[in-house]
């Protein structure tokens, strides 16, 4: 079972399809499900994944983690 990072943003994230798995290369894993991650997320989620550029008024960028089972692991 493999763990992700989803980055959820409110109020508006599920209209640019958020949740949306954060890249690994975003996260620090420091062991068992704590993690960090890079100050590039929000860049992340507003040049690469669509989100329009906010000043963060009004906008909430939560994340979580969940354990997330591949393709390669399905019978």
């Amino acid at each position: 079972m493999l763990r992700k990072v989803f980055l959820d943003i409110m109020p508006d994230g599920k209209l640019y399809g958020f949740p949306k798995a954060i890249p690994e290369h975003l996260i620090t894993w420091y062991g068992g499900n704590d993690y960090g991650l890079s100050p590039e997320v929000r860049k992340w989620a507003s040049e690469v994944e669509g989100y329009p550029k906010v000043n963060g008024k009004n906008v909430s960028f939560c994340h979580y983690i969940e354990d997330y089972r591949g393709l390669e692991n399905e019978d």
